[in-house]
């Protein structure tokens, strides 16, 4: 068969491929870890470049014009410009070009996201085509439904006749829980997945022509609405009544054109409904029982969610005024929300307190690409509505697509005003601008196709196309190799990457002394993707499972000091790589005291203590960094230096029982034993728990030193409970 007769195959191969992208959703990778994430989006990347390459052999090869380009394709192209020229002006061009392990977001996997959606509008070109996209998506979506109920609800002796409690364990990840991740491993994304598939499953129902497809649709509606309530994500109830409203009042308007006061009426009569059904939920008794369900009960602007959103949110706004034009760079918004940390957020050592994300997404734009990102990326929606203004008329005689048009946008905005992007938003929003741009290049007179005028630039890109049709098949050789060298740098490399470092964490985590040797077989195939946060966790599980480990032989002690020294070296280059990281400064930081603990080291506590300072700098109101500033000083025997910063971390958040213990403890050791009694006390005033042998015989000690008998008699009591 001949080269062209090949590439006249290649549009149907190309079909199929986008086909398949849709269920990708569905994919998990036990074996990454991130099991969520990496895998389907390498996938993804994986499958959107061999269809490129596809799609260029065709053009190559096809003697058709290429069809016409609209404003829509024009405004997407551009804000993925206005990306990379954030990227090459933010803090961490490496970060925003590759992204991290735990998002997979990037500058180049939103390339992919821009290849998908032109990919989709040369595709395909008829209704049916396009409904049965929306299916594949609606159905992908159902699925996850089931995974996720069987997450939450599915006992691992009920399948004991027919697999292993492991491969149980292995296929619904983090079963048994009480709010489901669904396939996307976040119940908040996940609730984002489904109810941008309940729009498309609406859109279908509204435009089925048989009774059982009507059936289907409806089956799929009631189940996506089940897997949002199950979810148990607030936002995601607010987004359904208003994408309810949008719809409804979108199919009402043409019956109630010319009845303005009826169509009022009715409006306001579902608004009052829907608030006196609110108020009901609210005070029935029954749904407060359930964990679930409370959720959507118990709403309050003083309730600690809502609270820690709404803190995020201030430091956000903070960091956008530093940086108000192009912003900190695609996945920096970490670096932003560490320079303005709100220490509000901090309640114990063992809180969650490194965050990547706004969960606004007008703010998460501001940080990350400044008012030019934000702007670019409003504008793709506003040069929709502009498009489609004009045919209003023609619209309104087809009620579903233009509920469609409208009501997708709408709850795609209302629903990230409280969270953030991800895989699976990315997908159905470019799968919906496909849809778009395929009803803008239709045949139907609802759209008019836009002229391209004569330029000088288009005179040249004809001149440039004529000498590559003249060299076709040197060009496809070209294309073929750059094809194979771009799978295997950007996809192939990250996935042995990701999976021997798994293999490595895996073995530190069930103390498996081949352990180091795994994590020196990663070095080997290190990538840009993911490596600093890599190197984060390492460390991380470095100083929690070594460090906590009995030290009984020498071979131990060894091994021990093995690990530090090679996770400190990581570490190090880490930091080299990305000098403005508050928690990469503050780990290597913790490593170097946690080194000089076991095997004293006055040079090591010297590096310690400056880089705990630069990451202060960078992130100046973060307890947990004054904290290890102060253990760093209890190092040296400079208790005076440790007091001051517990007592600044204190001041930042005077609630905090662990600030209050410390400051107790280097109180304790300076002989200050009466300052000591009156920070610890406050300390278990305020809910610290100092249930372990060491705190009590501290604690013991301190009483001891100030003559209290009777609460020393309390402490020794509660140690013999512990023996």
């Amino acid at each position: 068969m001949r080269l062209q007769e090949k590439c006249d195959l290649l549009p149907r191969f190309i079909k199929i491929g986008l086909y398949i992208i849709l269920f990708l959703p569905l994919l998990l990778i036990p074996s990454h870890l991130y099991p969520f994430q990496v895998g389907k989006v390498l996938l993804f990347r994986i499958v959107i470049e061999t269809l490129f390459f596809c799609y260029l052999m065709v053009r190559l090869w096809d003697t058709q014009a290429p069809r016409r380009s609209t404003v829509l394709e024009k405004t997407i192209f551009f804000f993925i410009i206005i990306l990379f020229i954030t990227s090459l002006t933010g803090v961490n061009f490496t970060r925003s070009f590759w992204g991290t392990s735990e998002r997979m977001g990037g500058w180049f996997t939103f390339l992919h996201y821009g290849i998908f959606f032109m990919l989709l509008a040369h595709s395909f070109r008829t209704e049916k085509e396009w409904r049965r996209l929306f299916s594949c998506s609606v159905i992908a979506a159902v699925v996850s439904v089931v995974y996720g109920i069987g997450q939450s609800t599915l006992s691992h002796d009920l399948l004991a006749w027919f697999v292993s409690e492991q491969s149980l364990t292995n296929f619904f990840i983090k079963g048994n829980l009480l709010r489901p991740l669904g396939t996307i491993g976040n119940a908040g994304l996940w609730a984002t997945y489904l109810v941008l598939n309940l729009c498309f499953a609406g859109y279908l129902y509204c435009t089925a022509t048989s009774r059982s497809k009507h059936i289907s649709y409806a089956m799929a509606c009631v189940l996506l609405l089940f897997g949002v309530i199950l979810s148990g994500t607030r936002s995601a109830i607010l987004t359904l009544v208003v994408g309810a409203l949008c719809w409804g009042g979108v199919i009402l308007i043409p019956y109630f054109r010319s009845k303005k006061t009826k169509l009022l009426k009715i409006v306001l009569g579902v608004c009052l409904s829907v608030l006196v059904f609110s108020l009901l939920l609210k005070y029935t008794p029954l749904l407060h029982t359930s964990p679930i369900l409370s959720r959507f009960t118990n709403i309050s602007l003083q309730e600690v969610t809502v609270q820690t959103r709404l803190w995020t949110w201030q430091s956000a706004w903070k960091a956008w005024q530093e940086r108000p034009i192009l912003g900190w760079g695609p996945e920096n918004v970490n670096i932003a929300l560490n320079a303005y940390f709100d220490p509000r957020h901090f309640s114990n050592i063992q809180a969650e307190t490194w965050f990547d994300r706004a969960h606004n997404i007008f703010l998460d734009l501001l940080v990350s690409s400044g008012i030019v990102g934000m702007i670019a990326w409003i504008g793709i929606f506003v040069a929709l509505f502009f498009l489609f203004r004009k045919q209003y008329s023609f619209l309104s005689t087809q009620p579903a697509t233009l509920a469609l048009l409208v009501t997708f946008p709408v709850v795609y905005f209302v629903q990230n005003s409280f969270w953030f992007d991800s895989f699976s938003s990315f997908l159905l929003i470019f799968l919906f601008f496909g849809w778009c741009q395929f009803l803008l290049l239709s045949p139907q007179p609802m759209v008019k196709n836009p002229s391209i005028s004569p330029s000088r630039i288009n005179d040249l890109l004809r001149s440039l196309a004529g000498i590559i049709m003249k060299q076709r098949k040197l060009f496809s050789v070209m294309l073929l190799l750059l094809f194979i060298s771009l799978q295997y740098v950007s996809n192939i490399i990250p996935w042995i990457f990701h999976r021997k470092i798994t293999t490595a964490i895996g073995a530190l985590h069930y103390h498996d002394p081949r352990a180091l040797e795994y994590y020196q077989a990663v070095q080997m195939v290190s990538h840009p993707l993911g490596r600093t946060e890599l190197r984060l966790l390492w460390a991380d599980y470095v100083i929690n499972i070594m460090s906590n480990q009995p030290l009984t032989t020498q071979e131990e002690v060894e091994r021990l000091k093995k690990y530090l020294s090679m996770t400190i070296t990581e570490l190090e280059s880490a930091v080299a790589e990305n000098p403005k990281d508050a928690q990469l400064l503050f780990f290597l930081g913790t490593l170097y005291d946690a080194f000089s603990y076991f095997f004293p080291d006055a040079q090591l506590l010297e590096k310690s203590e400056a880089v705990l300072k630069q990451a202060l700098e960078q992130s100046p109101t973060r307890p947990i960094i004054l904290y290890e500033l102060g253990q760093s000083m209890i190092l040296k025997q400079d208790y005076a230096q440790a007091i001051a910063y517990f007592q600044q971390a204190v001041t930042l958040n005077f609630n905090v029982g662990v600030s209050h213990w410390y400051l107790g403890k280097a109180h304790g050791l300076a002989g200050n034993f009466d300052l000591a009694v009156t920070e610890m006390e406050q300390a278990i005033t305020l809910g610290y728990e100092y249930n372990n042998a060491p705190d009590l015989f501290f604690l013991a000690k301190i009483y001891q030193n100030v003559g209290n008998q009777t609460k020393l008699n309390h402490i020794l009591q509660q140690l013999q409970k512990l023996e």
